[in-house]
């Protein structure tokens, strides 16, 4: 609740400040990111110039609950003001559209969600950089105009809600993105003299279309007197031609195309290693794109193990994980996420070691297909020391000698404390190239050379060792 407001001038010179009741618990970026995701767009509602017109696309508190019970824990609202802000100084916002972005706030975190309040399409309307006779000084003051007045609106609110002051800025050169930097400050600046709570509010940065390449080229973190907990953000909407069906692209799944999603997250991850990192934005197309093929992307962009294992240490918990060859000479590797099946061999009881942390195991799900059962422990498992020993007559309804090999079941653990985890129960055999000959043309210097393999269980590639005709080896350098 709001107690006072000092209102000493225009709003493009204003230091009124905000006096809040109670009190605000300050949350690090890394807590909200942690908190938060889960995370659902709200996209076409506030964002849409004629979402008064259309009611169906108003959020309803019905849509929040929905989106609560199916496991989300954040919206990202996006919010386009130019359609309710004036088109002079001092850019005064209409205060019912004010009040409607206030109450759509409160009922998203009065649910347990977390909030991030943007500028969406005004990075277009009202800021783009690469417009013609693009006046800066105008945008500056605007953005202050307009993060001052949603600052002082919003100045109340708890933790639960960040703001992201302009997304997708559009741009492309040097230039463009000095003029971007600059433009956080002024947003910053603008909250903080509104008051309230907002000088510890989590706030979300972004660059030049908010592409993960400008972000490491060009975004610049606020200086070390910033008291607002920072994370960063992108888009990852890629292959384009896909999520798109921009040239009639359907499919995916080659594993050129899985490993180019791990390169392309990683390399962000590796620029920013202490800042959290939210992708504010990815999908594709859910009509034209092929069913199964927009799975296989989705499970390549979310990975619910690592997610939970990610949330329960942030808050403390311990996790029990699964050991794996950790020595970079060894001759053999072995990994206890999963439980192993040679075609052709006999079918034995397999121990997997464990980093228990503390921890007991509670139960394990077998899941394949439609079908789901508790196993039984002492009959279809023991746990001896640091092992899970799954037993023979168990494994024996996993794999058949006559069936394809692949992944076979999951077996869900679940133990006291930390986050469950998924074995995965794979039937394998020693993989093979899919031809013993590739002709090299012109076109693989320019986009690589592509050569098929028939995996025979896991598609995922550990090391690779090329021989030349003359006996040396291929390097990479």
């Amino acid at each position: 609740m709001i107690l006072g407001i000092v209102l000493l001038g225009a709003v493009d010179s204003t230091i009124a400040r905000v006096t809040c009741e109670g009190t605000f618990t300050p949350i690090c970026a890394k807590t909200f990111t942690i908190a938060s995701n889960p995370g659902w767009n709200a996209g076409n509602r506030l964002d849409a110039h004629w979402e008064s017109r259309l009611a169906n696309l108003s959020l309803t508190i019905l849509t929040i609950t929905d989106v609560k019970k199916l496991g989300f824990n954040g919206i990202r609202l996006p919010v386009t003001w130019t359609y309710h802000m004036r088109s002079e100084p001092p850019w005064i916002i209409d205060p019912g559209w004010l009040q409607h972005v206030s109450d759509v706030v409160d009922m998203i975190t009065s649910n347990g969600l977390y909030v991030i309040v943007n500028a969406h399409h005004d990075s277009l309307l009202s800021f783009d950089l690469d417009a013609p006779g693009a006046n800066y000084t105008m945008y500056e003051e605007k953005s202050y105009a307009l993060w001052y007045q949603a600052g002082e609106k919003l100045a109340c609110k708890s933790n639960m809600l960040a703001f992201e002051p302009l997304r997708k800025p559009n741009g492309s050169t040097t230039d463009h993105a000095i003029e971007l930097n600059k433009l956080p400050r002024i947003f910053l600046k603008a909250i903080n003299n509104a008051g309230g709570f907002n000088s510890q509010r989590v706030v979300v940065l972004g660059s030049i279309l908010d592409d993960r390449n400008n972000l490491k080229k060009w975004i610049e973190l606020p200086g070390p007197n910033a008291t607002n907990p920072c994370a960063l953000t992108y888009h990852y909407n890629e292959p384009w031609a896909f999520v798109s069906n921009a040239l009639g692209w359907t499919i995916w799944g080659y594993e050129t195309d899985k490993l180019t999603i791990h390169s392309d997250i990683r390399s962000v991850r590796g620029k920013f290693k202490e800042v959290p990192l939210i992708i504010g934005e990815f999908g594709l197309d859910l009509k034209i794109t092929e069913t199964a093929a927009r799975w296989k992307w989705y499970d390549h962009i979310e990975d619910l193990t690592a997610t939970n294992i990610v949330i329960a240490a942030s808050k403390g918990i311990n996790n029990t994980l699964a050991e794996s060859t950790e020595d970079l000479a060894a001759l053999e590797q072995f990994s206890s996420a999963y439980v192993l099946y040679r075609i052709g061999q006999p079918i034995k009881d397999q121990s997997l070691p464990f980093i228990w942390k503390g921890n007991t195991l509670l139960s394990i799900r077998s899941s394949s297909g439609s079908d789901s059962v508790i196993l039984s422990s002492g009959n279809d498992y023991t746990v001896d020391g640091n092992n899970i020993t799954f037993k023979a007559d168990f494994i024996s309804t996993l794999f058949r000698q006559d069936s394809p090999s692949g992944i076979k079941a999951n077996l869900m653990l679940q133990f006291s404390a930390g986050a469950d985890f998924i074995l995965q129960a794979v039937q394998w055999d020693t993989p093979q190239p899919a031809k013993t000959e590739i002709t090299v043309m012109a076109e693989n210097t320019r986009r690589g050379l592509y050569i098929p393999m028939e995996y025979k269980g896991l598609s995922n590639l550990a090391t690779v060792k090329g021989q030349m005709i003359n006996s040396t080896y291929l390097i990479n350098e």
